[in-house]
Order: structure tokens, then C-alpha cells, then sequence
């Protein structure tokens, strides 16, 4: 069955230098369909990841920015955007405005089983490699956007409409969706140029990320990090402003508080005190970890805390799970 009742949908995994993990529920066919509603999520953001699917995401209502290494833009309702693999990115969205949209993600190889076949090397390596290409926003008022567009939406309709022969249906509409891609790249082959630079940033800045996901527990500083990438601290600095917007510091901060939700949302937690947890993700002040919490959630930790232990809360999400999976989806 290519749509199972997963709740792990809704839930970004990443390894240990944020390459996110989401498993398929068939391995033979990975491709994966996420629906989220920003207003179900404890913060109005997803937190700057990366993962080596392709992703295509479509808006239903609202509006979702997408940052990238290289710049940020929107998605208004009915927008569509590609996202190349490997990019660092992160969505969000206004804490004040309801924003649903679907996500799906798929290995080149559900396309391009043989990546050292003629056929990849001719039409799916280039687009891969294409820096112009690392990500692409479609809107309907350019007509071979709009036929993108239309093949994401009939894409997520086959996807949760889950009849017998689903998965033909869903790659003849993904090799129709990469034909687009192809004949995108060549009207525009240099529409979005990537300077070397960016590039550079966006290395330097995923390898620093991976040292800060395996030393974040320890009392590391803006030098330790800095010298994980071979760079001066003030250049580190420069580099992390330039791709992502955050310094260093502001980095591992945030990346503290995402791991001590993760830990909180497990039965690991429940038992520890919030002092115990803040010193578990690396804050050695309860209080400073209370206040740098609740600047990016919104609550303090023991707030959350309660609201996940919440009968009422749980039953709501549940609600909303059950809502989700078992009616049809309105593409409307």
C-alpha cells in the first residue's frame, strides 16, 4: 500500500548533521508525501536541514518562505517549488497566519534506478549539478510552471487517493514533472547564476553544522567551531550570515532547544527536571535556557512540557491525525 495511517509524518527526524531521516513505507519505492498545517506545529518554522531527496512542496493556503543558503522567497497560495538535492533550507511562516501545504520527497533513483545509465547522465545529472537549479519557485503566471504546478497537485490527489496502481500513476507524472525540469533548464539556463562564493558558504556551513550536531552536549565555543571548518572566528561569522542568516552561536542555540524538544517528546524526559534537561542539551543555566526556549517557541519548557503530557491536547492531536488520514483530501 503506498499510503499508510503513519503518524511519523509529522514529526522531522534528522541524523547527526541534520540530513533529515524519513522513512518510506515501501523502501522499493521512495517517495513520501508529507501534509502539514503550520498551525499544528509548536513553532512556526522548520528548522534549517537538508536531506538528499529531491522535494517538490506545494501550498494550499497561506504563505510559506523558503530560505535557502543563497536567499529566501515566498510561496502564496497555489505556488509550488522545487528543491534540489542536498540544499540547506528551512520554512516557516507567520506565527499570526494559518499556512497548509504538502510536501513530497523522492530519491533520483525511483526515476534514474542506474545513476551511471545514458538516460541519468543526460537528463538527471545536470539538473543535480545545475547550481541555477538548486531551487526553483513555480507560479502559475508562467504557462510551463503552471504545467508543474498541475502535476504536483494530480501527483498529491493519485497519493492519497491510494487505488490499485497508484505508484505507475505517481512516476508518470514525476517523469512528466522532470521533462518539465529539463525543458526549464533550457530556456533558462542562467536565470538564477550562483557565485562560487555561495557555494563555498554552503559547504563550509554544512560541515559546521555536522560538528555542532556531534559536540552540541559540551561547552563548545564560536573557536571550536570555526576551527572545525579551518576558518577564522570573524570569517566563520561572515559565513554563517551570509548563508543562513544566524551567527554560530545563534545556530547552536536554537539547534539546543530543537534537541531538547526532541528529548521531550520521548518518555526518556518526562521524568527529568528542567535543569537536568538543559544541562543534557548543553546549557549549563536553567534560567537562560527558560529564556532562549521561549524565544523561539513561545512557552517555557515546563509550559510545553504540560501541554504534551495534556490528556486534552493529546486527544486533539489525535483528532486531528485521525481527521487527516482517513478523509479525502481537499485539494480545493
Amino acid at each position: 500500500m503506498l499510503f499508510q495511517n503513519n503518524n511519523d509524518n509529522y514529526t522531522l527526524k534528522t541524523n547527526d548533521n541534520l540530513q533529515t531521516i524519513r522513512p518510506f513505507s515501501d523502501p522499493t519505492f521512495p517517495f513520501v508525501i508529507t501534509h502539514l498545517n503550520m498551525a499544528q506545529l509548536s513553532m512556526p518554522y522548520i528548522p534549517w536541514h537538508w536531506h538528499d531527496e529531491f522535494e517538490l512542496l506545494w501550498v494550499k493556503s497561506g504563505t510559506l518562505t523558503i530560505g535557502t543558503s543563497d536567499g529566501s522567497f515566498d510561496l502564496q497560495q497555489d505556488d509550488c517549488a522545487f528543491l534540489n538535492s542536498g540544499i540547506l533550507h528551512m520554512l516557516k511562516t507567520n506565527p499570526d497566519e494559518d499556512c497548509e501545504f504538502f510536501s513530497a520527497r523522492f530519491y533520483g533513483r525511483l526515476l534514474f534506478p542506474d545513476t551511471t545509465a545514458t538516460i541519468a547522465a543526460q537528463y538527471m545529472q545536470p539538473i543535480q549539478l545545475a547550481p541555477e537549479l538548486r531551487h526553483i519557485h513555480l507560479s502559475a503566471d508562467n504557462p510551463l510552471k503552471a504545467r508543474m504546478i498541475q502535476l504536483m497537485k494530480q501527483i498529491i490527489q493519485i497519493y492519497y487517493t491510494n487505488q490499485p496502481g497508484s505508484e505507475l500513476m505517481i512516476l508518470s507524472k514525476l517523469y512528466a514533472f522532470w521533462s518539465e525540469l529539463n525543458e526549464y533548464m533550457q530556456q533558462y539556463p542562467t536565470s538564477s547564476p550562483i557565485s562560487s562564493l555561495i557555494i563555498s558558504d554552503h559547504d563550509r556551513v554544512t560541515a559546521a553544522i555536522h560538528y555542532i550536531a556531534e559536540h552540541f552536549a559540551d561547552q563548545i565555543t564560536l573557536e571550536d567551531i570555526a576551527d572545525s571548518i579551518h576558518l577564522s572566528k570573524s570569517e566563520c561569522c561572515r559565513c554563517f550570515k551570509r548563508s543562513i542568516s544566524l551567527s554560530p552561536i545563534e545556530f547552536l542555540i536554537q539547534y539546543r532547544v530543537m534537541e531538547a524538544i526532541r528529548k521531550m517528546q520521548t518518555k526518556e524526559a518526562v521524568a527529568k527536571s528542567i535543569s537536568q534537561l538543559s544541562a543534557s542539551v548543553g546549557f549549563n543555566n536553567a534560567s537562560y535556557f527558560n529564556k532562549q526556549f521561549k524565544r523561539f517557541i513561545n512557552c517555557t519548557p515546563l509550559e510545553y512540557r504540560n501541554k504534551l503530557l495534556s490528556e486534552s491536547q493529546n486527544a486533539r492531536i489525535e483528532k486531528d491525525f485521525m481527521d487527516f488520514f482517513y478523509a479525502p483530501v481537499n485539494m480545493d
